[in-house]
């Protein structure tokens, strides 16, 4: 007597983040963007924005990564204050903001020794809100490393 089965796995749908251009230098991909609405009002509406991401090199052996610049992109008409109201991650530092064209984009650098096949620690940031009316939101996150390549991805959400 012969039995089979027949089973199946759970299908998970994932997006893995190409490189825009080699180079000499390490590579990065991102290994996760998220931003989503927190600290909500008493009228159950959002005050304030919480991102979240981190980086992996998968360059060359032997070929580390000094630094890393994140620019996150979001739409001027949604967010206020001129800096993040918060910044944590191991090695993650605020470094500007600027507007214009009607978004306004918070700069980010890690520091730090980054190995072939390392990971940065999660640089979490979060981010007042001026307009918590309904909507659609999308926002953009582009990292360069030193010496490297640039990668980006954008993330959308329901206020």
């Amino acid at each position: 007597m012969v039995r089979a089965a027949a089973w199946s796995a759970p299908v998970v749908a994932s997006v893995a983040l190409a490189p825009h251009a080699a180079a000499s230098g390490g590579t990065i991909v991102s290994q996760f963007y998220d931003v989503s609405p927190s600290a909500y009002n008493s009228a159950g509406r959002p005050t304030a924005l919480v991102g979240s991401m981190s980086f992996g090199n998968t360059g060359t052996p032997n070929v580390t990564i000094s630094t890393i610049t994140v620019t996150v992109t979001l739409p001027a008409s949604r967010v206020s204050g001129a800096s993040p109201t918060n910044v944590t991650g191991a090695g993650w530092a605020y470094t500007s903001t600027s507007s214009g064209g009607g978004t306004r984009l918070f700069v980010f650098t890690w520091t730090g020794s980054l190995p072939a096949y390392g990971s940065t620690s999660q640089l979490n940031f979060t981010v007042a809100l001026n307009n918590t009316s309904p909507g659609t939101v999308s926002s953009t996150a582009t990292a360069s490393a030193s010496g490297g390549n640039s990668v980006s991805t954008t993330v959308t959400w329901s206020i």
